[in-house]
């Protein structure tokens, strides 16, 4: 947990440059072989992006 307010910035930044790069990635990845296997890219996109934006919002809300 954070022990100070002055921690909360430079933690949410270091948890946004890790969150971000790797889940643009397996994205990208995941994307791609679901695509070759017929399903529609944008639907399987659409989930994607809701699940990217669901997860962070829940580990912020638990950790407050």
């Amino acid at each position: 947990m954070v022990s100070s307010a002055k921690w909360i910035f430079p933690l949410g930044f270091l948890f946004g440059l890790g969150f971000d790069t790797a889940t643009e990635v397996t994205l990208l990845g995941l994307s791609a072989s679901q695509a070759q296997q017929g399903f529609s890219l944008g639907d399987f996109m659409l989930f994607l992006h809701c699940l990217q934006r669901v997860c962070p919002s829940l580990i912020r809300q638990t950790a407050f």
